[in-house]
């Protein structure tokens, strides 16, 4: 190894060791020697300018890779790995002595051995430290808990379908924050939805205190280096779009249900969600509309001004699926998402997912060229092969802000690096 290139790998060693605790509290020099008896040696470490352990460690790591390379050049076989040790030692051991000791070796191996324990409580130390993670960000939500589960085994109906839908809207939710959501067809699904927007907040609030705490970044191990942010500054300091306020996230979720399904659940969500306390007056996430979904007149009389970020449709109509999200489709923000019901294995519901599936392959456009009331969008399944009823959901994304003379949703490009 070259000189230049020991000492680019000895910076590269300072600013590992700078970078464990207790940088500014290594031992002293001086403390070394007086705890060795050697006190009067202190001035040959103070005139090389080492005056604590770090420095030492760091001449003796500049020393280590010179007398390494050294020995590899004469012979590099593995068998003499303890031999190319035990000679490096001895070279260290003589430096010491030499630069620092006056030729005394006695003193030399005491220093060394300090040096070695010094070295070996600091990573210690930093391991430590290592282990001691920020958790605040990890996993959480209620809906693990068996309380939970037992809470909501009231709304469960087996002919239903939504046990599987439930958990997985849950986590969409909890995964993309929407802010707006209108559910067709209450239930079991509803709750799964509210407790999702009400960890969504809790999520966003960590987020908030760590933001102020300067907590929300990724280190950089290099004191001089700068932390990169972990969050997005875009999203945490706009407005709340249902009230214009600086709250980050402000979730709502709307209900529509007639109430007349034989097996509907739908008049026990209020109240499960009162047990489970997840709609109180400090969050009132629930609306509950009672009205039939296929009012021609609905669209545009529920939530007057609120453009949806999830809308989940489990209307139990596949033939008239079709007529309600096309008058619902511009209440869908760009970017949002839709969610359906049993739409694969049911006759009616696949007649009209193909042609959707049409569409998205065709860019949104009509056989005819013309552009379509849905303009871009993107869709996918998914099937639970072993029901025979309610076994599947798809799944539309609106790309298009407009369906005519529009410009495609793009989500934003935040980093070079994943």
């Amino acid at each position: 190894m070259k000189r230049d290139e020991a000492t680019v790998s000895n910076q590269n060693q300072q600013n590992l060791s700078s970078s464990l605790p207790g940088e500014t509290t290594t031992m002293k020099i001086s403390d070394a020697l007086k705890k060795l008896d050697c006190l009067y040696l202190l001035d040959a470490f103070e005139e090389r300018d080492v005056r604590t352990v770090l420095d030492l460690e760091n001449v003796l790591m500049d020393k280590l890779l010179v007398s390494s390379s050294e020995v590899k050049e004469e012979d590099d076989r593995e068998e003499d790995k303890d031999i190319e040790e035990e000679y490096m030692k001895k070279e260290v051991i003589e430096f010491i002595a030499e630069e620092f000791c006056f030729g005394e070796m006695k003193y030399a191996e005491k220093i060394l051995e300090e040096t070695k324990k010094e070295l070996m409580t600091r990573k210690r130390n930093f391991n430590e430290e290592k282990k001691e993670k920020d958790t605040r960000t990890m996993t959480f939500g209620r809906m693990y808990s068996k309380t939970f589960l037992a809470k909501t085994t009231s709304l469960y109906d087996m002919h239903m379908g939504a046990e599987n839908m439930g958990p997985f809207l849950y986590q969409l939710c909890r995964f993309t924050k929407p802010e707006n959501v209108l559910e067709i067809g209450a239930g079991y699904t509803s709750v799964y939805l509210m407790q999702a927007l009400r960890d969504n907040k809790k999520e966003i609030e960590v987020y908030e205190r760590m933001r102020e705490e300067h907590s929300c970044v990724v280190r950089n191990e290099n004191p001089n280096g700068k932390d990169t942010p972990w969050s997005n500054e875009a999203y945490f300091s706009r407005k709340s779009e249902k009230r214009k306020t600086r709250e980050t996230y402000e979730p709502q979720l709307h209900v529509v249900d007639n109430m007349a399904h034989a097996h509907t659940t739908a008049h026990l969500v209020k109240e499960c969600s009162e047990e489970l306390n997840v709609d109180d007056e400090e969050n009132n996430f629930l609306v509950v509309h009672e009205a039939d979904a296929f009012n021609p007149d609905l669209s545009a009389t529920l939530a007057p001004g609120v453009q949806f970020d999830f809308l989940w449709i489990d209307l139990g109509a596949a033939n008239r699926i079709e007529t309600f999200l096309k008058n619902f489709w511009f209440r869908v923000k760009p970017g949002g998402y839709v969610a359906v019901h049993s739409t694969l294995t049911n006759s009616l519901s696949r007649e009209w997912l193909e042609k959707m599936r049409m569409l998205a392959r065709n860019g949104g456009k009509n056989a005819d060229g013309s552009v379509s009331e849905y303009g871009v969008f993107e869709t996918m399944s998914f099937l639970e092969p072993h029901k025979l009823f309610q076994n599947s959901f798809t799944i539309f994304q609106r790309r298009d802000a407009h369906p005519i003379d529009s410009s495609e949703y793009a989500e934003p490009v935040l980093t070079k690096f994943p």
